[in-house]
C-alpha cells in the first residue's frame, strides 16, 4: 500500500474501526462502485492526479478553526508568488472558506458531507474531486453527482480499479495520504486542528461532537504512520502531537524559495 501500510493491513485496521463505529462494510464496498458507475462520464484517471501532484509542494487544508486565519496568510505570502509551482488540496469541510476568498483548490477530498454548493462551485471551475464512497453517503452521491465535474473515486475497503484506497479515515488525513502516495515533494498541513473544538465551517454536519472527536483522534493516529515524516510540515497545528516539523509561514517561504 505504501503510505500507511499495505492494503491487506489497512483492511485489518479498518475492520477494527468499522467494528467500533458500527459501520456496514458491505455497504462500504458497494457505494464506491455505484459512485464510479454514475460518474463514468466525469471520471479522472488516478494516473492524471499522480501526474499533477508528483514533485510539487502540496498544501493540504483541513477544516479546523485556524483555517480562515491561515488561508488569509497563505494567499498573502504564498499564493501570490508561488501559485504556478504549488498544488492546493482541500478537505471538503474547508471549501466554503476557499469560496469566500474566491480561491479554487486543485483537488478536493470529499464524501459530500461539506457544503455542496461550494463543492459544485469549485468543480465547475476546474477542481478535481476525489469522491469518497462509504456505507452512509449513497443518498448524497446519487443526489449530487450530476452537478460535479472531474471526479475520481476512493474507498476505505477493497478498491476496484480505477477506485483508489491508500488508507486514511477523515477527509483531512486522506488528503495528506493521497498527496504523499502520489509523490508530493513536500506536504504542508494547514487547518489540521485535531485537538481543537469541531470546526465552524461544517454547516451540514450531522455528527455528534463526541463522534467527531473520535474521528479526529483516529485521523491523527493514522497520520502518525503516514510514511516519511521529513516530507510533512505542520503549520499552526494547535495542540497537535504529530511527529512532523512545525513551521511558520516565513519558514514556508524559505523552503519554497530554495526549491
Amino acid at each position: 500500500m505504501g503510505i500507511v501500510v499495505r492494503l491487506s493491513e489497512w483492511i485489518v485496521i479498518y475492520r477494527r474501526i468499522a467494528y467500533v463505529m458500527h459501520y456496514n462494510m458491505f455497504a462500504d464496498q458497494v457505494v464506491p462502485i455505484v459512485a464510479l458507475i454514475i460518474n463514468l462520464n466525469r471520471i479522472i484517471h488516478p494516473n492524471y492526479i499522480r501526474h499533477i501532484i508528483r514533485g510539487k509542494p502540496v498544501f493540504v487544508f483541513g477544516g479546523g478553526p485556524t483555517l480562515k486565519k491561515n488561508l488569509s496568510i497563505f494567499i498573502e505570502k504564498v499564493y501570490r508568488y508561488f501559485r504556478n509551482g504549488i498544488l492546493i488540496v482541500c478537505a471538503d469541510s474547508g471549501i466554503e472558506v476557499f469560496k469566500d476568498y474566491d480561491i479554487v483548490p486543485d483537488i478536493i477530498i470529499s464524501d459530500l458531507d461539506g457544503d455542496i454548493g461550494s463543492i459544485v462551485w469549485a468543480t465547475g471551475r476546474g477542481s478535481i474531486i476525489v469522491l469518497h464512497g462509504h456505507g452512509d453517503n449513497m443518498r448524497e452521491i446519487l443526489r449530487f453527482s450530476r452537478y460535479l465535474k472531474n471526479v475520481a473515486v476512493s474507498t476505505q475497503v477493497i478498491p476496484i480499479y480505477p477506485i483508489i484506497n491508500y488508507g486514511g479515515y477523515t477527509d483531512g488525513d486522506r488528503a495528506a495520504i493521497i498527496s504523499y502516495e502520489f509523490g508530493a515533494k513536500a506536504i504542508f498541513l494547514v487547518g489540521m486542528d485535531f485537538h481543537l473544538a469541531p470546526d465552524p465551517y461544517r454547516k451540514l454536519k450531522k455528527s455528534h461532537p463526541y463522534i467527531k472527536k473520535i474521528k479526529l483522534m483516529l485521523g491523527e493516529a493514522i497520520l502518525r504512520y503516514a510514511g516519511d515524516n521529513s516530507r510533512y510540515f505542520l503549520i499552526d497545528g494547535q495542540g497537535s502531537t504529530l511527529p512532523f516539523k512545525k513551521v511558520s509561514w516565513d519558514d514556508v517561504m524559505k523552503i519554497l524559495s530554495i526549491g
